[in-house]
């Protein structure tokens, strides 16, 4: 896929925020459906691989982004924490939190989590749209992942607030951080 001059500074900002508070994975763009959309993910050696985490967890991440103009827009966000790197074995995943900017039906919500417990992992149980940095809050606080950095609250603090600016003035009200 070619370089995109407002793609790659988004991967780069992703890449170190994940490398400083809970991996040393990096991810990368990789050619889609659709020439015009580009997906975010760990890809090595032609295979999609979860972000290995500190603290024996993986976190599947897939971002599927667009330019329009001089601006980026997240068509789906999907960040899958397990306790196994394959992506088949769903008895090990722990939760999926899904951002859908079109939602397939009505009866999907935009931000939704699914718990992988019995028949909940069915349900689409409704949130707002989540920065990463309040899932990677979720992975450390409450999952037993291991910051990489002893500031990894002021780093996910600040990187939450980024992600707030663009969007207080449309839906968005500004959510405290955990």
């Amino acid at each position: 896929m070619a370089y995109s001059s407002i793609v790659q500074p988004y991967v780069d900002a992703l890449n170190r925020i994940l490398n400083t508070t809970v991996s040393e994975s990096r991810l990368s763009t990789v050619e889609g459906f659709d020439p015009t959309v580009y997906v975010i993910t760990r890809f090595e050696n032609r295979q999609l691989l979860p972000l290995e985490l500190r603290g024996g967890k993986w976190l599947y991440f897939r971002q599927l982004v667009t330019e329009e103009g001089d601006q980026l827009n997240v068509l789906e966000a999907r960040y899958v924490c397990s306790a196994s790197d394959d992506p088949d074995a769903e008895a090990h995943h722990h939760f999926r939190w899904e951002y859908l900017r079109e939602p397939p039906t009505p009866q999907v919500p935009y931000g939704h989590l699914h718990v992988y417990a019995g028949d909940l992992q069915r349900i689409h149980f409704p949130t707002r749209r989540l920065s990463l940095e309040q899932i990677l809050w979720l992975l450390i606080q409450e999952w037993g992942v291991s910051p990489r950095d002893p500031n990894w609250y002021e780093i996910l603090k600040a990187g939450h607030l980024d992600f707030l600016r663009p969007t207080q003035a449309s839906e968005q009200q500004l959510q405290p951080f955990p």
